[in-house]
């Protein structure tokens, strides 16, 4: 491999090469310790921009790549292909990644802060199409069980409660169940 024929294929890369083999061509290994020979401040909390997930999105048995992105969700096959894409989220934090419907597929349970309030979603790992289970605001406590919560119901349900302020007023304390 020479650096003018590929002058890309010495940069770092997801799985290192054009067939995500994850095998490099140069040699390992440092003569010496590398040694810090300046620093500089620039200030912030170190935050990566995207986490990312690595195992069965969609229950096909197969893993696939979960990259969680401050306003959205991609989820990719292990080469890289676009599989789905959801946007329109705050803040995204994947909780849950369980069978909810009861067919074998997987559910994303996940909540998005949007600053003022908590919106909890669940989203298909087969199709990235989202559902708004609930919202809180002002919430001062509360519970969630996530199971085989009702009988001869397939698959996984979700139970919370909760008190604190329902968007548009009033005081919420109700079991909520999502499927």
């Amino acid at each position: 491999l020479s650096l003018a024929a590929d002058p890309g294929g010495l940069w770092p890369r997801y799985r290192h090469d054009g067939g995500l083999t994850g095998f490099s061509p140069l040699k390992g290994g440092l003569g010496e310790a590398p040694k810090i020979w300046w620093t500089a401040d620039l200030g912030g909390p170190s935050v990566p921009a995207e986490q990312v997930r690595l195992e069965d999105i969609n229950g096909d048995g197969h893993d696939e790549l979960l990259r969680i992105l401050p306003d959205r969700l991609i989820c990719q096959d292990v080469r890289g292909r676009k599989l789905w894409e959801t946007d329109g989220l705050n803040n995204p934090l994947v909780r849950e990644i369980r069978d909810f419907a009861g067919d074998g597929t997987r559910g994303l349970l996940l909540t998005s802060d949007t600053g003022t309030e908590l919106q909890t979603y669940i989203i298909s790992g087969k199709t990235g199409k989202k559902s708004l289970l609930y919202t809180t605001r002002n919430l001062f406590g509360g519970c969630e069980r996530i199971g085989h919560i009702l009988p001869d119901v397939a698959g996984e349900q979700i139970c919370a409660w909760w008190s604190g302020s329902a968007p548009g007023g009033g005081h919420q304390g109700a079991d909520q169940v999502g499927r």
